[in-house]
């Protein structure tokens, strides 16, 4: 793996240069002061319709195999819990049925929306998982769109959205409409790469670094003791993932997600809409904020977060930002062909190296 990871939104999201096809790398180094010998262990490969890669550094005694096969499993538990697109998982058979009795789903999905639906209170509704009747109203649905916006459609769609129509017990979730749907892809792959970090705890890892469709953790340091680095990709329409870095950030005990509005877009009659939708207006923002990287504690908050300051803009979401002590944030802006970024003031810096 390169020692730099490209960090790229999902259409939002950034993404080391990796191949495609899953590998396994090893490389050993002798542990300080007569412990163990370290390796360490890189893989890539493909999971909930994205690329992965994985860095971790472990003693000799941790398997490579059982690593990624951890990483594999707990990946395909995801996928089959929160996927939109795999009509088979929980909450593709959740979003079909139309009915307002209670739904089984596990407890792991259950938690999951819970937290979902704790973030859309927090943020005032900018981040809402119910918002996919307005994605497919506007066209980006898996089955795409193309034409003007139908406005009727829009209206009607946005009357399906709010987390108030939802109610979450443990085990199970219940519609008041049996209209609504959830649309978990801000939230599940960070959760997903939470945990993926805590798989690797849990096997004996001393150090990791775990991007998934952009989505970054890091925990401890490289084994010359420097934090991980990690590069943000510049916004531009039309490049490749992680052609141009606008800001690399050193990375550790930390998770970064971005979120942007430039790679999902497409032409409606005389508009130009993407893929970003504020559920408190049921339309695309309107300020001029294309993207946003997010620096939490957990990758689930920073992509969650990232979601909800995309919605709300640079002004709104710095002045939201100041009543939170635990997330820093950069905003970009494009004019032309410049770009204007804003930060927290707790953002980190350009480091030297």
């Amino acid at each position: 793996m390169q020692p730099l990871v490209a960090h790229r939104p999902d259409a939002r999201r950034p993404l080391a240069k990796l191949g495609a096809a899953a590998s396994a790398g090893v490389l050993c180094v002798l542990g300080a002061c007569g412990e163990r010998e370290l390796l360490v262990r890189e893989f890539v490969g493909r999971s909930m319709g994205t690329s992965y890669a994985v860095t971790c550094v472990a003693s000799a005694d941790v398997e490579p195999a059982e690593l990624e096969r951890a990483v594999a499993a707990e990946l395909a538990a995801v996928t089959a819990r929160a996927s939109t697109w795999d009509p088979t998982s929980e909450l593709a058979r959740f979003d079909a049925q139309r009915s307002t009795a209670p739904f089984a789903v596990s407890s792991e999905l259950s938690e999951l929306v819970a937290r979902a639906i704790s973030f859309a209170h927090l943020t005032g509704g900018a981040f809402d998982p119910t918002v996919l009747p307005l994605v497919r109203a506007l066209g980006f649905a898996a089955e795409g769109g193309e034409g003007e916006v139908d406005e009727a459609a829009l209206a009607a769609a946005r009357e399906r959205v709010g987390v108030a129509k939802l109610r979450v017990e443990r085990g199970s979730l219940a519609k008041l409409d049996p209209e609504l749907e959830l649309d978990l892809s801000g939230i599940a792959p960070g959760d997903a790469v939470d945990r993926l970090g805590a798989t690797l705890d849990a096997l004996g890892a001393r150090a990791w670094l775990i991007e998934l469709g952009g989505e970054v953790r890091a925990h401890g340091t490289k084994l010359d003791g420097s934090p991980w680095l990690v590069g943000i990709e510049v916004p531009r329409e039309g490049s490749e993932f992680g052609d141009e870095l606008l800001r690399r950030v050193e990375l550790s005990d930390r998770a970064l997600a971005t979120s942007g509005s430039y790679r999902r877009a497409r032409a409606a009659g005389a508009q130009r809409v993407h893929h970003v939708v504020d559920p408190r207006t049921g339309r695309n923002a309107t300020h001029e904020t294309v993207s946003v990287t997010v620096l939490a504690p957990t990758c689930a908050r920073a992509d969650a977060l990232a979601t909800a300051l995309l919605v709300l803009g640079a002004d709104e979401g710095l002045r939201w930002l100041e009543t939170q002590s635990d997330v820093e944030a950069l905003f970009v802006r494009v004019d032309g062909e410049r770009f204007e970024v804003r930060a927290t003031p707790g953002f980190p810096p350009e480091p030297d190296r």
